[in-house]
């Protein structure tokens, strides 16, 4: 019982800093897309591993929108998968 009490710790933990991650690569996206609104250019820069590629602002735009929306799918799993593990330890916790 006790080992399973920490398997879930250690699980409940992991699922919080992938959560934690992901949010931080949605704020950047975010960030990002609101430059580009902000911008009148129709073509923009983007890293492709170590150089710099000129790409129209549509495509980025709709690259970072779909990522974004990736994201948010897996954010809400994780929070459903981060629900269901509080409570089986809380159960198991309360029958120790």
């Amino acid at each position: 019982m006790e080992k399973d009490i920490e398997n879930l710790q250690q699980n409940l933990q992991l699922i919080l800093i992938e959560i934690e991650n992901l949010n931080l690569r949605k704020r950047e996206i975010e960030i990002v897309l609101d430059e580009l609104s902000k911008s009148k250019d129709e073509t923009v820069f983007k890293f492709v591993g170590n150089v710099l590629v000129k790409r129209n602002k549509e495509e980025i735009v709709k690259e970072l929108t779909d990522s974004k929306e990736v994201i948010d799918l897996r954010l809400k799993n994780l929070e459903k998968k981060k629900e269901e593990l509080t409570q089986k330890l809380k159960e198991l916790q309360k029958s120790k």
